[in-house]
């Protein structure tokens, strides 16, 4: 069993520094004495790699980057495919973008569509609410208003039997005084 080659940090031959930038040439250079290092470096981890490797030997990541419009393998930090000079990030900004943004719009709307619908079901509990409400007010109204109605005809029942009693008493009173003293009760005496 073999072991993996030793990690080696990338580090500048001129001023040891470990802070590397591509050119346009898609060459590693040093940000502080513009130092080319050696070739055959991961841009990741900063491992040596053997020749016609595709992938880090350390860290596994993709050391040759196809390019979007003609298919011809670059290294991983170019910036503009060696065969056709087409931009290797603004195809990849582009397509993250897009897609990105399409899948966090489509996110986005379904959350405010979550949000919308559960409003609208919250307002439309609130009104349910504020018409059994109403509906409560109107039949104990109503109830109010029946017992009121029943309690004034009771009243005009009762006026109008005493009323009745009073006359019939009155007349009956009438006739008997009438009888009593043995005259005509049609006869009115003078």
């Amino acid at each position: 069993m073999t072991e993996p080659p030793p990690t080696t940090q990338l580090e500048c031959p001129g001023c040891g520094s470990s802070s590397f930038t591509p050119d346009l040439n898609g060459n590693l250079t040093c940000d502080y004495c513009h130092t080319v290092p050696p070739d055959r470096i991961c841009p990741t981890c900063g491992a040596f790699y053997e020749p016609g490797s595709h992938q880090c030997p350390s860290c596994g990541a993709d050391l040759v980057l196809e390019c979007p419009a003609c298919g011809a393998p670059n290294p991983p930090y170019a910036r503009q495919c060696v065969v056709c000079g087409q931009e290797m990030d603004i195809l990849d900004t582009l397509f993250t973008r897009v897609t990105g943004s399409r899948a966090d719009w489509l996110r986005d709307l379904r959350e405010e569509a979550t949000k919308a619908k559960a409003q609208q079901e919250a307002e439309s509990q609130a009104r349910l609410a504020d018409m059994w409400a109403a509906e409560a007010r109107y039949r104990e109204a109503l109830a109010q208003s029946r017992s009121e109605r029943e309690r004034q005809q009771r009243i005009i029942v009762t006026v109008t039997i005493s009323i009745v009693a009073v006359v019939v008493l009155a007349i009956l009173i009438t006739l008997a005084i009438a009888m009593s003293q043995g005259t005509n009760p049609h006869v009115c005496p003078l």
